[in-house]
Order: C-alpha cells, then structure tokens, then sequence
C-alpha cells in the first residue's frame, strides 16, 4: 500500500495508547476530518508523524482538499542547533510547513544561537535555512508566550503522556488549556491562596507570605490527621466489641429530613413492634488477643450468602473472589497487619434485584425484526444520541446476552457526549469497571482527577480502580492524600472510608508496600463480613443507602448503628458519597439493601442521576467476593431495592463445609 487515508474525528474513547502503535502503518497516511465534535490538533500531529497530509473538510471546499491530499507538503526534515546555545526548538522536525511566515522559538542559553533547519518534501530537493539569533535582539514580551503556545501545541499531541509538562508551562505563562482554567488574581494573598507564582515584582513578598504561612499549615495538617486518628479508634473500638446477635431490637423512631416528624419505615416493609432499647454492637473479637511482640490472629466466623442467581443482571453485575492462603498478608514498611486464617469462608454469592428501565427503546430492541437488535439499536440512536441514559441502557441489554463487544462499543458513545463533563466520565468508567475493563476505567479516571483535584472522590475512584488492576503501590497512595489533607465538609467521614479501604488492600495485596507516609495510629486492617457502598455521579444530590436486617431494624443516615453491630457512615448531602455500612459478623438471615433518592439541586442537562452499588462479602480478606450494580434515578424520592444477601445459620454452614 502506498498511502492510507483516516477518516477519523481524532477522539480516543477507550485507552490512551496512540494510534501510531496500533495502526503501525509504514506508508503515509492523510488525515481527513469531516466532524464538528472532534480533535483537529490530535489529527494535524497524527498526520505529521505518518509523512501525511490533514484536511479539515469544514473549513476547505472538497475541491481544495482533494487537490492537497493528491500534493506533498514541505515540512521540517532535520533541525540542527547546539544544545548549549538553545534548547526546546520550535517546529521540530517532521512539521508540516503550512501556508503563512514559518516562526522559530526556542530557549536562549547563551548570548547567541546558530539553527539550521532543512526544509522540504524529501531530502531530494531539501534547502538548508540558517538562523543566527542573538539574545536581546528585538526584545519582545510576546516572545516567551509565543514560544510557549507552540510547545503547549507540539506536547498536545499525546495530551495524556506530557499533562503534566502542559499544565506546568500553562500556569508559567498565563495560557488556558483543556487542563486549567482562567483566575484572576489581584492581590498577592490571591497568589498565596491558590499556590501560583505571580510576576517578578511580586515573587518577594509572596515568598515571604508563604514563609510566615507555614506553620499554621504544618499546625492545621497535624490537627486534622489527630482528628483521622480519634475518628479511627471510635472505628476501632465499634469493631472489636463483643455483642450477642440475640440482643433485642429497638424502636426506630428517626428524624425525617423532611420535617423532623418519624421515618416511614414501612415503605421498605419493616417491623417496628416490639423494639428494646439500642445497644452498640460489634461482632466477637479475635479468638486469640495480641500479646505484645505477637500477631493478632483473628478469626472470621464461619459464614454463607446463599440466594437465587441473579434473574437477568448477572451478565452486566461482575463479582470477583480471591483465595485465602493464610499466615501473614504483608509486610509493608511500617506497618503490622493481623494474619488471616488458613480455613476459608464458603464462597458467597449475592442477589440483586434485575433492574430495568421502562422505556420504549428497549421494548423496540428486545422486539427487534429479524432477530438483529444491533440494527433495532441502529434505528433508535439518531433520535436519543444526545441522552447518556440511552446508550447505558442499551450496553446492559447486549451484556446480558453476553455481547460484551457490541456493549462497550455502545458505551464508548458516552465518552463522545461532554469530553469535559466529570459526570459523565464517572458514568462511563464505573460502567466499565462494573463490565470488568479495569484498563479502560483508568484513564477516564485519571481525566476525572484533573479535573477534580480539589473533589476527594476523585483520588477514591482512582485508587479503587488502581487496585483491581494490582497496582496497590499507587492504589494506596492515593488513599493516603484523602486521609492526611482536609477536605471540604461537604464529604464527611470519608477519611476513614478511605483508610479502611487502605489498610483492607495492604493486608491482602500479598505484596510488601511502602506504608511510611502512612501515621502507625492508623495501620490497622478491620474486616468485615458484610459491606455496602453506594456512589452516584452527581454534585449537589442527596441519596441515602439503607440496609435492613433480619431483627427488621433498618441502617440509615439518622439510625446508624443498629442492635447486632450494623454500622453506617455519616450522610453525604451535597453529592457523590460514598456512603458505607458496615457489619463484622451478621446475624443469619435476610439482609436487603435499598436506596432512596431524596432530593436533588444540581443544574445539569445530563438527565437522571446514576448511582453505582457494591455488595461485598469478607470485605479485608482475601476471600472477598462483591457484585456491582449501576442504575438510574429518574425521579426525586424514588426508592429502589437493590439486592439481598442471605447469610446462613452455622449449621447450614457446617453442612456446606462438608
């Protein structure tokens, strides 16, 4: 083949590897784009590299663009300085020569710089152009910023690889990118504030403020990681009381949000009769107590979610399970982690409810003539290609026929909506985590993060991800950052969600990991038998997980801790969560976890909010197993059950065990 032609809108949905070493074409390729919504740099750098030419068919008649494509464009073949006397020469070769005065940038290290750049469409008919610039000749200001427009320009082409080089030299010289945003600063307190360097004049007092500033944020992080610390021992405390599983329930009579009148538990079916006053009640504690200089053994106790398979979700709900192996789990700097017991947990399984969405798309795609639902799917898109709950619809159908290609090429639609739209991206990368694409998350979520660096989710969403694909070094630093800085109030407790969520994947990575960032006070893994985290994408949304169990007492924001030791987590109003309850070792029975949207202030034309579960059995062991669930909240104060898990009398579990 002599040369390719891409028809492309340049926009990379899935993965950041570039197309170069997909494609790993040895001819020239010509780039043409046709699309409003697309990346005409990514394109140009695209083009450059294969030799090519790029067309943009939205700002050439179609006549101009055949006659270019059919042409060769001269570029920059070779660039020759001395590194002592310039450095960071701008067009680097390979660049295409457009029409227009060809401008050189680069960095003066010395008084003078001798370039010669060899310009044309093969070294055949190559001419040498030489440069000589003197340092301070013809002195402008606009200089620095036009040599940092073409650099931000050239690092652009693979946006991902050089983000941190971008953002720098865009803070350096006042230049918005995709990656930061326009502030103006007035004062230097302003600079101080938001940890940018201002102009030469102000460098000295803003040193000087930063300097004198420094101890109250030394005093400050220190106050706030002994407020993680006395959080984590009442944690510790719930987790190693001993409490009776025949303790009697109470009476439930909680604040409603509403109007401070009593919750209506009814409208989860629960029994309110009968109850006795609380007791805070954590499960046994460990068979063996620690002396000192030994390892605290802790015994699960034995126990079993047994229920039906899940009647239409399993496909698109992803459990995983890792095996015990006992003995010590970690031996990571710092740290001393409890050892797991060699006897393994039954291998549970969790019910959920199928969840599915009445609308008559679906109804069409289900119906589909011909027995072909891609071409029914087809017929639907043009009318709702601007409505995210579409296209997670239609992947949940094609992965409950276990059409896991056609679902993620569906899903990657979303990924086209709002490039810059964290709420989507969030959609879109849980969905592929609950789909079991780690490698395609991750990069969605390393864009949420930069965005959002001042959100903690954002590092969680991250992390938890990291984890699923073993990088547990990175999983667990991020962790760290959302425990040892203050956040927002806003997010309350979700230092110690995250902390239990670090000690959990240091305790059974199986690897030996550097804890030495992380304060001793707080290395201590707590499992649990029974977990539930919900999350949603939106900001300034209300919803609340509750959780009852078999004495018919229900865990909520406004009843935390129920009689046999179930925990909650304090109530996210404002947005995203998580949310978690927890329950060391339940009581046998039925436990069914529901979730209520209570109510909803954003400003967002995205349509209904998406919440994602997660049910979690021998949560901080090695034999932890989970499903995971997304779904759509279309009205305010809707409720939805979500699922069971059905934990077995110890006779049933001397059975299976047999």
């Amino acid at each position: 083949m002599d040369e390719w032609l891409l028809f492309s809108d340049g926009l990379i949905n899935y993965g950041v590897t570039p197309a170069d070493a997909k494609l790993k074409l040895r001819a020239p390729v010509h780039a043409v784009l046709a699309s409003p919504r697309a990346d005409p740099r990514w394109l140009r750098g695209f083009a450059d590299r294969q030799r090519g030419e790029f067309v943009n068919l939205l700002e050439v008649p179609a006549a101009t663009a055949a006659t270019r494509l059919r042409s060769q464009s001269a570029r920059v073949l070779r660039a020759d300085y001395n590194p002592s006397e310039a450095i960071e020469v701008f067009p680097e070769s390979g660049t295409a020569i457009t029409s227009g005065p060809m401008i050189i940038t680069g960095v003066f290290r010395g008084e003078r710089a001798t370039l010669q750049l060899r310009v044309g469409t093969s070294e055949a008919d190559a001419q040498t152009i030489e440069v000589v610039a003197l340092s301070g000749e013809n002195a402008t200001p606009l200089a620095p910023r036009g040599w940092a427009t073409e650099k931000i320009a050239r690092l652009s082409l693979n946006q991902t690889a050089n983000r941190a080089d971008i953002r720098r030299t865009s803070r350096e010289f006042g230049i918005v990118t995709a990656d930061t945003s326009l502030i103006v600063l007035e004062t230097v307190a302003d600079y101080v504030r938001y940890d940018i360097a201002p102009p030469d004049e102000l460098r000295r007092e803003w040193t000087a403020q930063r300097r004198s500033l420094a101890p109250d944020r030394a005093k400050n992080n220190d106050a706030h990681i002994e407020s993680v610390v006395r959080a984590f021992e009442e944690r510790v405390a719930w987790w190693e009381k001993k409490i009776p599983k025949n303790t009697p329930r109470v009476s439930q009579k909680p604040e409603s949000k509403d109007r401070g009148g009593v919750v209506t538990l009814d409208q989860f079916s629960v029994n309110r009769r009968g109850a006795a006053p609380a007791v805070q009640a954590p499960p046994p504690p460990a068979s063996r107590a620690r002396r000192d200089g030994e390892e605290e053994i802790v015994q699960l106790q034995p126990f079993e979610v047994s229920a039906a398979r899940d009647s239409g979700f399993a496909a698109s709900s992803m459990s995983s399970a890792r095996l015990a192996t006992g003995g010590r789990a970690n031996g990571a700097v710092g740290s001393r982690y409890p050892a797991e017991p060699t006897a393994e947990p039954s291998a549970p399984t969790i019910t959920l409810q199928r969840w599915s969405p009445d609308t008559g798309y679906l109804d069409h795609i289900r119906r589909a003539p011909n027995g072909d639902p891609y071409a029914a799917y087809l017929e639907e898109r043009s009318g709702h290609a601007r409505q995210p709950g579409f296209f997670l619809d239609v992947a949940n159908f094609f992965f409950e026929r276990d059409e896991p290609a056609l679902a993620l090429r569906i899903l990657s639609n979303l990924a086209e909506l709002e490039l810059e739209d964290v709420a989507l991206l969030r959609v879109l990368a849980h969905r592929l985590t609950q789909a079991d694409r780690p490698a395609l998350a991750l990069p969605l979520f390393e864009r949420v993060l930069a965005l959002r660096l001042d959100e903690p989710q954002s590092r969680r969403d991250l992390a938890l991800v990291c984890a699923d694909m073993k990088r547990y070094q990175r999983a667990v630093d991020l962790l760290w950052e959302i425990v040892a800085q203050p956040w927002s109030e806003r997010f309350p407790g979700i230092e110690v969600i995250a902390l239990g969520e670090l000690n959990a994947i240091a305790a059974t990575c199986g690897e030996t990991l550097d804890l030495s960032r992380v304060d001793p006070r707080l290395q201590k893994n707590l499992p649990v038998q029974s977990r539930v985290v919900l999350t949603w994408d939106a900001n300034d949304c209300d919803i609340d997980l509750w959780v009852s169990d078999p004495n018919g007492e229900v865990a909520s924001y406004n009843f935390p801790l129920t009689s046999q030791g179930g925990r909650m987590s304090r109530d996210f109003t404002g947005g995203y969560g998580p949310e978690e309850f927890l329950l060391r070792a339940p009581k046998p029975g039925t436990y069914r976890v529901k979730i209520d949207y209570f109510g909803d202030s954003r400003q967002s034309a995205l349509g209904p909010v998406t919440a994602q579960l997660r049910l979690i059995t021998g949560f901080g062991t090695r034999a932890q197993a989970e499903k995971r669930l997304t779904v759509r909240l279309e009205e305010k104060k809707q409720k939805l059950e979500i699922g069971t898990f059905e934990i077995a009398a110890p006779g049933k579990m001397e059975r299976a065990a047999d």
